[in-house]
């Protein structure tokens, strides 16, 4: 199983994993994991959240997962659930296009954003 995959099992898995069910146990598992295999799982995940958004943002990606139009109001299950759903999609779309090309489309809309082209 791949590094990639197996942070999806962390998401369908949550207290298995870190003993809780808190989005916030997720991701600190998350970004530990990510973090010791020197970014390598989630590279150009955050970039993948802000082109689905459609609009640049900073932020990352667990504020990302969190902003939306109940924000504040979501339960931590609904937070993790859309964590793997985000997840399981920017996988998908890694497998079929390339991460490089997420980063190049982040890239772009980076330079529009900041009227570069």
């Amino acid at each position: 199983m791949n590094s990639c995959k197996f942070l999806l099992e962390v998401c369908k898995r949550p207290k298995m994993f870190t003993g809780s069910d808190s989005f916030d146990s997720v991701v600190a598992y998350m970004l530990g994991y990510d973090d010791a295999r020197d970014g390598g799982p989630l590279i150009g995940f955050r970039q993948w959240l802000v082109l689905e958004n459609g609009k640049f943002s900073n932020a990352p990606w667990p504020l990302l997962i969190r902003s939306g139009p109940d924000e504040g109001n979501v339960s931590d299950e609904e937070l993790i659930s859309k964590l793997c759903e985000s997840l399981s999609c920017f996988l998908e779309n890694k497998d079929k296009i390339g991460i490089w090309k997420i980063i190049a489309s982040y890239e772009k809309m980076m330079s529009l954003e900041n009227g570069d082209l």
